[in-house]
């Protein structure tokens, strides 16, 4: 190979790797979770009365009624 080629192969394998640590870095930065933290009432959508049955760390189906309180 002569003096050219391997200017333009370093060149060629610089500009790749350079790519490659682009995407590899937005990649990372779409992949990892962020802070966000979703407020209770949207997750868990209940009306003024009823309260959220838990029995033994499981989210009951039926909902309870919040009465006096």
């Amino acid at each position: 190979m002569d003096k050219r080629s391997k200017i333009a192969v370093i060149g060629t394998s610089a500009v790749m790797l350079l790519i490659v640590i682009i995407l590899g870095a937005a990649l990372v930065k779409k992949l990892t979770p962020s802070d966000e933290v979703m407020l209770l009432k949207d997750y868990y959508p209940l009306e003024d009365t009823e309260v959220l049955v838990i029995l033994q760390d499981q989210i009951s189906e039926e909902k309870g009624m919040l009465l006096d309180g």
